[in-house]
């Protein structure tokens, strides 16, 4: 953050400080969801405004040629729900979520060492950044032809070149889901994605 805060003067988040967009939007809980899905903010049926935010990975403003993996910031409002101590006036709820459906690091110390690599090429060679996401994208298509695939290689630049609404967003851990635990998505439906 403070690297580009020296280069833009003002401050930029450390991650996903490239938005592609916000757009506002309707969630309709429907009034017939089997009782495991009719949990949380999904519990009471009707029709709540959303916000959706979308972003990219890294801490810098990259070209688009670049590409890294995909946020997705979901904001519902207007929820009916339990809350934990300390929220209960509360009338949102967020989610978070990426393009993949697992999260790329296995432990919280892998993580970290991701983060920290983020943070030393913030601000360093876009050029090479760009070129190197297109050898990436490119081994990723080699992979995917056979019928594999690796987050590894996503997750570091070479995620295929897709339009951001044609994604499917996941939250990547298990989160507390009324009584249950559960990942949840967003998967466009339209046959042109």
């Amino acid at each position: 953050m403070e690297t580009t805060f020296k280069d833009n003067g003002h401050a930029t988040r450390g991650v996903h400080a490239k938005a592609h967009g916000l757009l506002r939007g309707r969630i309709t809980v429907l009034d017939n969801l089997p009782a495991e899905l009719a949990q949380g903010a999904f519990a009471v049926p009707g029709t709540l405004p959303v916000v959706l935010h979308f972003s990219t990975n890294p801490g810098d403003i990259l070209d688009d040629k670049v590409s890294t993996p995909r946020g997705l910031a979901l904001k519902i409002i207007g929820v009916e729900a339990s809350r934990l101590p300390g929220s209960e006036g509360a009338v949102t709820q967020d989610f978070v979520m990426i393009n993949a459906k697992a999260f790329t690091s296995a432990t919280p110390k892998s993580f970290l060492k991701s983060l920290k690599l983020l943070a030393k090429t913030t601000d360093k060679a876009p050029g090479l950044k760009s070129a190197f996401s297109a050898l990436l994208r490119g081994l990723e298509a080699t992979i995917e032809s056979v019928g594999g695939e690796s987050g590894t290689l996503k997750s570091l630049g070479g995620h295929p070149p897709t339009h951001i609404l044609g994604e499917s967003f996941s939250t990547v851990a298990p989160i507390l889901y009324g009584v249950y635990y559960a990942k949840l998505a967003v998967v466009p439906i339209s046959p042109f994605r």
